[in-house]
């Protein structure tokens, strides 16, 4: 997932990237990328409410849960933002960031309360699967 979630970062730049995480558990298993059709991509996130659609219908389809959201800030660092904060609506999701001012992506994990949004910063292990 780690390297799915790189790879459609670096290839959106300098538009942000976007999409979910599908598993059980709480491990991911399973990426969804979806278009960012904010009316400035390159400055923030807005999920294609059909592309969201079609990856949670996959996920129900696999017997998944929504595991995490990611996004990248191509430019800044991998703190939400502002936006990022008020745009958060689920509880149990883990919000990741990824990364890309220092030339190379790099991930960190949040979650963030939809009521008081307030993001604390979580360890998000990368495993390759067996």
């Amino acid at each position: 997932m780690l390297d799915a979630m790189f790879a459609a970062s670096l290839q959106a730049a300098p538009a942000e990237a976007c999409g979910l995480l599908g598993g059980r558990d709480g491990v991911a298993t399973s990426h969804y990328p979806v278009p960012n059709v904010a009316p400035e991509p390159t400055e923030r996130f807005v999920m294609d409410p059909a592309g969201q659609r079609e990856a949670f219908t996959a996920m129900e389809r696999r017997g998944e849960e929504l595991v995490a959201i990611y996004h990248s800030h191509p430019s800044t660092g991998a703190s939400p933002s502002k936006a990022d904060l008020l745009s958060a609506h689920y509880l149990d999701a883990f919000y990741l960031i990824v990364g890309l001012r220092q030339g190379r992506p790099y991930l960190r994990a949040f979650r963030i309360h939809p009521r008081t949004r307030a993001a604390v910063e979580v360890r998000w292990l990368a495993v390759r699967p067996r």
